[in-house]
């Protein structure tokens, strides 16, 4: 399977940093598991979204919802879609803010936890 990273537009605000992105139709996007919980709004498109327990939605933008700690996805889109996702920060070092809300793999998240519980 061929990798592709969509562009990503930045956005900072006081305390907030918000990321925008656009995935061509028939894209498939496997997420890093995400570290923080955040809101994810889908701003156009129809994508079918399974989580890490097999669980399948279809989201059609406009809509919004919550991505909760531990999260991670393999979102196929059926169109070309958009979405923002919106999270807390106190920087505005994209790559700082990427080290906190995302781990690449489900045993780097599960070692920050063991971490944060010592």
């Amino acid at each position: 399977m061929e990798e592709y990273n969509p562009p990503v537009d930045h956005l900072f605000c006081k305390g907030m940093y918000a990321r925008r992105n656009v995935v061509p139709a028939g894209m498939t996007i496997i997420t890093k598991v995400h570290a923080r919980e955040h809101i994810c709004i889908v701003l156009y498109g129809t994508c079918h979204i399974y989580d890490q327990d097999g669980v399948k939605s279809i989201v059609t933008g406009p809509d919004m919802f919550v991505t909760k700690v531990g999260t991670v996805r393999a979102i196929y889109c059926e169109t070309e879609t958009s979405w923002i996702n919106v999270h807390w920060s106190d920087t505005d070092s994209v790559d700082e803010i990427e080290s906190q809300i995302f781990e690449e793999t489900y045993s780097d998240y599960q070692r920050r936890l063991e971490r944060l519980e010592h």
